[in-house]
This record gives structure tokens, C-alpha cells and sequence, in this order.
């Protein structure tokens, strides 16, 4: 039997399931700049053309692969949209030891190397960076939102914008 590969070094898992749909798209690029393009892109496009000042951000990269991936995606999308300080970032320490998304949820307080302060964003990723969790200091309690909190927020800001359009959807959540 014979076949082929590419090989595209270490990926997150967000960018292997990019480059493998993109494959067999065969449309966009199918490699990591194509997939900091589609990201990048789709960041800025969100983003109030008012905008004057970038959004301030502290991701704990849990030691794993995505801190490269984050630091390259903040390259892209440009200083004057996106400041992202990374800790946890895999030059020292170990793989999801006492960091990462799943520390920060079952523990719920910050990882290692990060102290909070009030009015500052705050996020994780697990250690192949294919789960996030944000939080943020609120009179001094420590306030989670998790991909479900996250994916319940976005649902109710749609179905606000499709009352406002005087759009008939059910709209509905499954996970």
C-alpha cells in the first residue's frame, strides 16, 4: 500500500482540525499561516472599527503547545488590536502542573504564576490548547466562565440580535 503525508511539526489540536478540513476543503490554505490568516482575520473583523486601544489579555498556556500558537496569533492580528501577555508558557514547568483550563475550573482560582487584578481579562488553555476558560477578579471573588458559560452568553446575544431583526428562529444549545 502506498500513501503520502505532510508533516507540519507541533500543532494544537484547534490547528490540526484547521489544516485537516482545509485539505479536504481545498480551498483555503492548508497550513498553520493559513490558519493564523482565517483566525487573525476573523478576530479583526469582530473588533469596533472605533477601537483605539488593544485588548489587554493574560492567557495561562498550561506548559503545552500553545503558547507558541498564541504568541505567533498575537503577531498576526497586530499590537494594535490584541496585547497578550502569556504565562505558563512551557519554558518552564510542567504540562498542566497546578495550570491549564481543567486547574483553573475544578480548583476555581488562578493558576501558578498569575495574580489578579481588577478590571484585567484573564483566560486558560489546556495543554493542547483545544479548551479555554476566562475569568476575572469581581470585588475580590474569583468569577469563572467556561465553554458552556461562554457558548450560553453568545446564544442569548443572538437570539437578542434576531428579536431585534424581527427574525422567528428556535434557537437551541446542545452539549
Amino acid at each position: 500500500m502506498k500513501s503520502s503525508y505532510d508533516n507540519f511539526g507541533v500543532l494544537t489540536t484547534p490547528q490540526l482540525h484547521y489544516i485537516v478540513w482545509s485539505k479536504n476543503a481545498e480551498d483555503p490554505p492548508s497550513d498553520k499561516d493559513g490558519y493564523y490568516h482565517q483566525i487573525s482575520s476573523a478576530f479583526t473583523r469582530l473588533l469596533p472599527e472605533s477601537m483605539t486601544t488593544p485588548i489587554a489579555i493574560t492567557v495561562d498556556c498550561a506548559n503545552g503547545v500553545g503558547a507558541g500558537a498564541l504568541q505567533k496569533m498575537a503577531e498576526v492580528i497586530g499590537e494594535a488590536h490584541l496585547n497578550a501577555t502569556l504565562c505558563n508558557d512551557g519554558s518552564c514547568g510542567v504540562l498542566n502542573d497546578k495550570c491549564g483550563a481543567d486547574h483553573v475550573k475544578l480548583h476555581q482560582c488562578p493558576p501558578d504564576g498569575m495574580t489578579l487584578e481588577p478590571g484585567r481579562r484573564y483566560a486558560s488553555l489546556d495543554g493542547d490548547a483545544d479548551r479555554l476558560v476566562y475569568f476575572f477578579e469581581d470585588n475580590g471573588k474569583f468569577r469563572l466562565m467556561d465553554g458552556d458559560k461562554i457558548a450560553t452568553l453568545i446564544a442569548s446575544f443572538i437570539q437578542e440580535q434576531l428579536l431585534l431583526a424581527n427574525l422567528k428562529l428556535n434557537l437551541g444549545i446542545h452539549m
